[in-house]
């Protein structure tokens, strides 16, 4: 086992620890400002549509680019110049979210965050899909999410108790500045894992035929199809739940601290076994019944806007969660091609993105155009069991996709 362990490692311990240590470090940054980022809108008063605006903007421009950016880790070599400047130049944007002052303001600025942050996904997945073998990509996938998980959990936590001893007026100044320091220390950790070996594409490779490749490879196609139609109906409560949290509930930093704690917490340890058992039953069924049992999420914000009762639902279905994570990351890597993974993590990402922008906005708009008839409260519980219904239906047809392992 030991032998076969080594075989499946193409670079050294060392090498090794410093991904995980930049993992840990971009999810500790992540942690300390990203959880509050929809409540620091309903801060600065934001509508049910504002709230729409902000989740699809922060979606849509957080994935538009994903081609772009796809491609040009492809087509260049230097993924880690990438990488560093991705995460340098997204972490010095916090600055101008601190000092937003308006809910359009801070759309905007997340927003060209978000822009500049994606240009490091594609790079940064060819730089970890070369540091091991393929049979070893579960174990490596669980792992990663494990060092990520254990950062958001101590820095959303950290950022709650900052808040909760800080003048009501500047309860987001001190997480966020904590994540920019994070944030800059995982850009300098990339130059410090070396550049992966992979063959730069050439002058034949043009975006025009990689993406015919990608909408013709059956498999990756299907999937990203019932992934995107899922990804609507599901984004279509996230306003909806920024709402009740901050408008119904009243809930504050270190409320919500607690809430992403404990699922972290759940996630964290059940993180622990996925890959053994992603590895010997699949990718497919962790996928299908984990978007399935997202249906309750919206159910219980929908029937039941109580503290104690959301965060139970909320830590039971981290269990699934956990395993929907790792199952998704692995299918990705199974079915795209080593050469062109970049470009076809892109297209899958834009796909998502823009599913996720309309159906946020769609719920926003529906939200605020309900008010006009019926109570705001009310408004927001209909939208919510309309995501309720169709993750429901959209979860299921995960079980006709194909089974991705190897």
């Amino acid at each position: 086992m030991a032998n076969k362990k080594v075989s499946e490692i193409k670079v050294s311990n060392r090498i090794l620890k410093i991904v995980y240590t930049r993992t840990l470090s971009i999810s500790i940054s992540n942690g300390f400002s990203a959880p509050f980022f929809g409540l620091f809108e309903a801060y600065l008063g934001a509508s049910p549509a504002e709230l729409g605006l902000f989740h699809s903007m922060l979606n849509l421009f957080s994935n538009i680019a994903q081609l772009f950016w796809g491609y040009l880790s492809d087509k260049f070599m230097k993924k880690r110049l990438i990488v560093f400047l991705s995460t340098l130049i997204s972490s010095l944007l916090l600055i101008p979210i601190i000092l937003s002052g308006s809910p359009l303001e801070l759309i905007f600025y997340t927003s060209l965050q978000a822009i500049v942050g994606s240009a490091s996904q594609p790079a940064w997945l060819a730089i970890v899909g070369s540091l091991v073998a393929p049979s070893y990509i579960g174990v490596l996938a669980s792992n990663l999410n494990l060092w990520s998980e254990i950062g958001v959990l101590v820095s959303t936590l950290m950022a709650g108790l900052l808040a909760e001893f800080s003048p009501a007026q500047n309860e987001f100044i001190l997480p966020f500045v904590f994540s920019l320091f994070f944030g800059i220390l995982a850009a300098f950790l990339i130059l410090l894992i070396p550049e992966p070996k992979l063959k730069a594409a050439g002058a034949e490779y043009s975006f025009r035929n990689v993406f015919k490749e990608m909408v013709t490879t059956p498999i990756f196609s299907r999937f990203t199809t019932v992934s995107s139609l899922y990804g609507f109906f599901m984004s279509i409560a996230w306003p909806m739940f920024t709402y009740v949290i901050a408008n119904e509930l009243g809930l504050g930093m270190l409320e919500v601290a607690v809430l992403n704690v404990s699922q972290g917490i759940i996630r964290t340890f059940t993180q622990l076994y996925t890959a053994r058992f992603i590895d010997r039953y699949g990718r497919k069924p962790f996928i299908a019944y984990g978007r399935v049992a997202l249906t309750f999420f919206a159910v219980t914000y929908a029937l039941f806007p109580n503290f104690p009762i959301i965060l139970i639902t909320s830590m039971v279905l981290s269990v699934l969660v956990a395993f929907l994570n790792t199952a998704v990351l692995a299918y990705l890597i199974d079915v795209t091609p080593v050469e062109s993974r970049g470009s076809y993590t892109a297209l899958y990402n834009l796909s998502m993105g823009i599913s996720f922008s309309m159906g946020s906005i769609t719920g926003g708009l529906l939200a605020q155009t309900l008010a006009n008839y019926i109570s705001e409260s009310t408004a927001v519980k209909i939208v919510l069991l309309v995501s309720a219904v169709g993750r429901f239906i959209t979860g299921l047809l995960h079980f006709k996709i194909a089974e991705s392992k190897r």
